[in-house]
């Protein structure tokens, strides 16, 4: 049986390359984007985790906005931020800590959300992750969770 990645932002330019490398190694993909599922919908995050029993779940999900708006200046555009960096991300890590706990999470993130989604996990997964943070380029980090 091969095993199961599921990559949520699957249609990106990183989704789509990770998915052909992923693929390449003979994994079943699972392609997560805005048009199939509500990652901010615990509901949909939670009917997905059991069913589908990833090996590994990739987070490329993001939230674009021109680098001229002041993010913390605009509420609607800093809400909207927060829920795909740090409620997604939540959402995941619940489901996998309750339906897959030898799942591996990966997610790729700008570094000012990072504080944020270590701080989150920290707190609500005490003494159940472990995680190595990766610099990739400029702010861009991935961190890995491990859930045992």
């Amino acid at each position: 049986m091969k095993p199961v990645a599921t990559i949520v932002g699957s249609n990106g330019q990183d989704g789509q390359l990770l998915k052909k490398k992923l693929k390449s190694i003979g994994y079943s993909i699972v392609g997560i984007t805005s048009d199939t599922m509500g990652i901010t919908n615990s509901k949909e995050v939670s009917d997905l985790i059991p069913s589908a029993k990833p090996k590994e779940v990739y987070s490329r999900a993001a939230f674009h906005h021109s680098s001229e708006e002041d993010i913390n200046k605009d509420l609607k555009l800093f809400s909207k931020s927060i829920d795909i960096h740090v409620i997604a991300t939540v959402n995941f890590l619940d489901e996998i800590a309750f339906h897959s706990p030898k799942s591996r999470f990966f997610l790729c993130i700008v570094l000012p959300s990072f504080r944020s989604i270590r701080y989150l996990a920290n707190r609500r997964y005490r003494n159940k992750t472990e995680g190595n943070l990766w610099h990739i380029q400029g702010s861009h980090y991935i961190y890995l969770f491990n859930f045992w």
